[in-house]
């Protein structure tokens, strides 16, 4: 009988041990599993589909976040259009997972420019114009030259200290050009010379602006470089303070994955910034 309630108690003790492994390892999955990718919405372009994502960190919050898309998303693309051709459609707001909740990224829209765009000699090449909006898409919808504010509100900056170091209007372009509808205006690099017929263009970070807010970062980049499959992550330019509180990028990606033929557009380096 002594003997049998020593097995029972041996019995006992092992599973209970066993029990305290399994819950523990149990957890430690679901600690895990805060860790991936995620995808948002989609879009259907040239032969592929454009998808937006967000990868989240140990502890669940977000890391990176951008677009991936599949190799024949430059096959079948639109041709420049003709002189006869109307204002470009609206841009389609792509919106991100949940798991990218906290970023300062509101949505982002994904366009391909076939005949490019001004200034002449400089964005006049087929192109990927992609917008991260910092700005809602009502804000987006403002931007309107229906709005009797549009040119007003257009050309206001927001104040030098929210603008990323050495940004400004593009030189030598006039409110119609430099303010554009669904967008705001657009602000380059200034240590940047961008000399019409002379600028290489192939990728280029891009800011803007509208009614004095920080509107959206842009990378812009040629189908032409894409087709070279990049594999670059650069800095980006920062402001020195920010307008509101929320996680912001501090670097962008172009890259190109040989085993899954695919490639991603993406902010990444996240940091939390105190609206000043």
């Amino acid at each position: 009988m002594a003997r049998d309630r020593h097995v029972s108690q041996a019995v006992a003790l092992s599973a209970a041990a066993a029990l305290t492994v399994f819950l523990s390892t149990s957890s430690t999955i679901a600690e895990a599993s805060k860790t991936g990718t995620f995808y948002g919405d989609e879009l259907a372009l040239g032969n592929g589909k454009v998808k937006t994502y967000a990868v989240t960190g140990d502890d669940g919050k977000p890391t990176e976040l951008g677009f991936t898309f599949d190799a024949a998303t430059l096959q079948g693309l639109p041709e420049p259009p003709h002189d006869e051709a109307g204002p470009p459609l609206p841009s389609q707001p792509l919106y991100f997972p949940d798991e990218a909740k906290g970023v300062a990224i509101d949505h982002a829209t994904f366009d391909f420019v076939p005949g490019g765009h001004p200034p002449p000699g400089v964005f006049d090449l087929p192109h990927f114009d992609v917008h991260f909006f910092y700005l809602t898409q009502k804000e987006v919808e403002e931007i309107n030259p229906q709005n009797p504010d549009f040119a007003t509100s257009g050309m206001k900056l927001p104040d030098e200290k929210f603008v990323p170091d050495h940004y400004a209007a593009i030189p030598n372009t006039p409110p119609e050009e430099a303010v554009v509808p669904g967008m705001g205006q657009h602000l380059v690099d200034a240590t940047v010379p961008i000399v019409p017929g002379k600028y290489k263009f192939t990728e280029v970070i891009v800011n803007g602006s509208w009614d004095g807010k920080y509107a959206f970062v842009e990378p812009m980049v040629t189908l032409d470089y894409l087709l070279g499959k990049p594999d670059v992550t650069k800095d980006l330019k920062l402001p020195q303070e920010y307008q509101k509180t929320a996680l912001y990028p501090t670097k962008y990606s172009i890259t190109y994955d040989a085993p899954s033929n695919t490639y991603m557009i993406s902010l990444s380096g996240l940091v939390e910034r105190t609206a000043s």
